[in-house]
């Protein structure tokens, strides 16, 4: 079950402290899914640190970085979730370029909605947008998957700003909604994404806004829910 609540743009999101202790039965069966996720892969994945939130409140969100390899063996034992409690926090973009709204195909090779469209760019926050004091720069994190997934500067943007968080209840991924303006047309984000872009997309669509309605109707089963919920939120459904 998803469900949007309003983001504060005064919210203070802060990385605490370490990794807790995992008891090492838990640990061999992350180690296992670990390494059942790299051979399904072929060995093309990294373990690095992902930020989990240990709490939220009004004006507050609160975490620390665990390792990606826990990430990875929770999804494959939800169980795990009751000892690991790994709750991911990601961004997910809503550009609106002069053409539309911007959306990208998942590749079939990831790990998650692999195969199916959503709003792009999108990624999970990882330790490169914490300052020396242990604040999260959101709008770094959305530039950085901006340039890496699209292959556009954040010097093409007019206006970012986070309006509201999405927890899966199943997945246990936050998800904080970034809207973005830029006044690229279609076709220049559709030649950025060739040029620069990784192949997280095997392919972007510039859906007018007008045609937002009939484009998440044809694609009900391969759409993202959050994606859905994020383009409920502004008003674009």
């Amino acid at each position: 079950m998803l469900k949007a609540h309003t983001f504060s743009t005064h919210t203070v999101i802060e990385a605490t402290a370490d990794t807790a202790y995992v008891e090492p039965n838990i640990e061999r069966t992350v180690q296992e899914a670990w390494d059942a996720e790299c051979k399904r892969r072929g060995g093309d994945v990294f373990d690095g640190k992902v930020f989990s939130v240990s709490d939220i409140s009004p004006g507050r969100i609160s975490g620390q970085f665990v390792p990606y390899r826990y990430l990875i063996a929770q999804r494959h034992h939800p169980d795990l979730y009751d000892n690991l409690r790994v709750r991911s926090l990601a961004v997910s973009g809503v550009l609106h370029c002069v053409s539309g709204v911007v959306f990208g195909k998942r590749h079939s090779g990831v790990t998650q909605d692999s195969g199916m469209w959503e709003l792009a760019p999108s990624g999970g926050v990882g330790p490169g947008c914490v300052d020396e004091d242990g604040k999260v720069d959101l709008i770094l994190q959305l530039s950085e998957e901006l340039v890496e997934e699209l292959g556009i500067e954040m010097s093409a943007i007019s206006n970012a700003k986070a309006f509201c968080w999405i927890e899966d209840e199943h997945s246990h991924v936050i998800d904080i909604g970034i809207e973005l303006r830029t006044n690229l047309d279609g076709r220049a984000v559709q030649a950025a994404h060739q040029a620069k872009g990784s192949a997280e997309y095997e392919e972007l669509l510039i859906v007018p806004e007008n045609e937002v309605v009939t484009f998440v109707t044809n694609q009900d089963q391969t759409l993202s829910p959050v994606s859905r919920l994020l383009l409920k939120t502004t008003k674009l459904l």
